[in-house]
């Protein structure tokens, strides 16, 4: 931690007197846990043992975190920082999941009901007993325009009595306790993705809270919350096009998200969230279908548009939901023509 290698005692200590040693040290660059040791000698060198300890006769340890950024916050990240108390009191950081008063761990690799991830997710457990809850306060942040915050969230892979209640809730610097949604879930092999508009909140300082509650049987009270973050997206990049299909006999799960990231540049954003592995991938639109996704915005208004369409007996659910500032209504064959260019452009990123 860029230490000196020897400093002096400032004066002469007599034995059950004590002094105060000031050592100047750099934090390093990478998150992660750090612990530095010094011996003392006297002016023979000869080494002093102060305790038993046989690394050294003095220590310091600290913990350095990747710092949030003003327009991004990563809960997964920082969630040691937050404060974690279930009904019984607080919790220790990270948890154990046999604890019966609660517990949080972060896991790199989840197994979520619906399929295997590849990204981190906070794996919360509430306290045992009826109605068991586990809450997390992040430190204050101010909230920026144009924040949002998105998680997914669900039970974690054979927990098959899971039932769950969700909520974001923020405290203010008077000490209110608001909340800003509330989610359900239960173990039905399906997730639920958040997108959520913070800019109510614009210029304020605020203490985010994740809380669940624990609805159904103890043991299968296994929540997840899978990249949970703040992002602004305020001149980088705003979703314009949104589409997903999933169902059918095969039960696929298809999703495609289309973002400006300039006057007239965009990017997709492809994944198979079906069973299984995820793929999943990212590419920048060229010229052409850019142009065409640019001019949709332009020219019409934003919808919402879902239909289930049977197949081979078994319901395939499509949606699209489209963000324009134009001033006409898209008619049945401009979103046809957006369903299958989404489609299309599926097939093309991960194949």
């Amino acid at each position: 931690m860029g230490g000196p290698l020897m400093v002096s005692l400032p004066k002469s200590v007599d034995p059950g007197d004590s002094v105060d040693l000031g050592l100047g040290l750099t934090a390093p660059q990478d998150p992660g846990d750090y612990q530095g040791y010094w011996l003392l000698r006297d002016p023979s060198d000869h080494v002093i043992e102060v305790t038993p300890n046989p690394l050294g006769g003095l220590w310091v340890q600290i913990r350095v975190e990747r710092a949030a950024s003003l327009d991004e916050l990563d809960f997964a990240d920082q969630y040691c920082s937050a404060e974690w108390r279930s009904d019984d009191g607080l919790l220790a950081c990270p948890g154990n999941s046999d604890d019966t008063a609660g517990s949080v761990i972060l896991l790199d690799a989840p197994r979520l009901e619906s399929r295997n991830e590849d990204e981190p997710a906070l794996w919360v457990r509430p306290n045992q007993g009826k109605g068991g809850w586990i809450s997390g306060e992040y430190p204050p942040l101010r909230v920026q325009e144009g924040d949002r915050f998105v998680s997914e969230i669900g039970c974690l892979r054979d927990s098959l009595e899971c039932e769950l209640l969700f909520e974001l809730d923020y405290r203010t610097e008077d000490g209110d306790t608001e909340n800003l949604d509330s989610w359900y879930q239960s173990y039905d092999d399906h997730t639920a993705e958040i997108d959520l508009d913070l800019d109510d909140l614009a210029g304020e300082m605020v203490q985010f809270i994740l809380r669940v509650t624990n609805r159904g049987r103890y043991r299968d009270a296994n929540a997840f919350w899978l990249v949970p973050q703040i992002r602004n997206e305020v001149g980088q990049h705003n979703l314009v096009i949104s589409w997903r299909q999933e169902g059918g006999v095969s039960e696929i799960c298809y999703d495609v998200k289309i973002y400006q990231t300039g006057r007239r540049t965009a990017e997709a954003r492809a994944r198979s969230c079906g069973s299984g592995v995820r793929d999943s991938a990212r590419v920048d639109l060229d010229d052409d279908d850019a142009d065409l996704v640019l001019d949709w915005v332009e020219r019409f208004r934003s919808y919402e548009f879902e239909v289930d369409t049977p197949t081979s007996g078994e319901a395939l659910k499509e949606t699209i939901a489209f963000k324009g500032d134009g001033d006409r209504d898209a008619s049945y064959n401009d979103i046809s023509d957006m369903r299958e260019f989404m489609l299309n452009l599926y097939f093309s990123i991960i194949f």
